[in-house]
């Protein structure tokens, strides 16, 4: 057969995503101390400033996508692969959008848009920016490589294939 049940099913996938992400951001609520503990105790200072800036609801996601996966994998979980699942979403901080600019910017990057002017061009834009912020952090190539590329289909990942998918089952799953 062809290719188009799985993108529909992938494209349903990642809109029933966005959906969860959206009902919660309405009423974000921080990570615990203890989650931000946690977090604080597997990222360097650079990382964690990134971390630290980011709203409480990426925070609060990002820590569910961690805890997630050591919860799956115990000690089997690679540093990397934590500090990759607490960090892919830092790009976001630079748009600075609410919840109705974050709807409008996933609209248009379901719809096939990659451009756009503005903060949400910058939200559009966020996996590679972050990317950029976390390589200048000195962050692990790994961690750099799956901030740009966890929205890329997965013939181009470049990270080792089982954490990488791994990775985005247990982002898919955090919301």
């Amino acid at each position: 057969g062809t290719g188009a049940p799985r993108v529909v099913t992938a494209a349903a996938a990642h809109l029933r995503h966005l959906a969860r992400r959206f009902v919660a951001s309405l009423h974000p609520s921080p990570p615990t101390a203890a989650q931000q503990d946690w977090a604080r105790a597997r990222l360097g200072d650079a990382e964690w400033a990134l971390w630290s800036a980011q709203s409480d609801a990426d925070r609060t996601h990002s820590v569910r996508v961690a805890e997630d996966l050591v919860g799956r994998h115990g000690a089997d979980t690679p540093a990397w692969v934590v500090a990759a699942a607490l960090l892919h979403d830092v790009g976001k901080t630079d748009a600075g959008l609410g919840v109705t600019g974050r709807v409008v910017a996933g609209v248009l990057g379901l719809m096939g848009v990659t451009t756009f002017p503005g903060r949400v061009g910058r939200h559009l834009r966020y996996p590679a920016t972050g990317a950029e912020h976390l390589a200048r952090a000195a962050a692990d190539p790994r961690v750099v490589a799956w901030s740009a590329q966890h929205h890329e289909p997965s013939s181009t990942w470049t990270v080792p294939a089982p954490w990488a998918e791994r990775l985005a089952a247990a982002d898919r799953r955090a919301d």
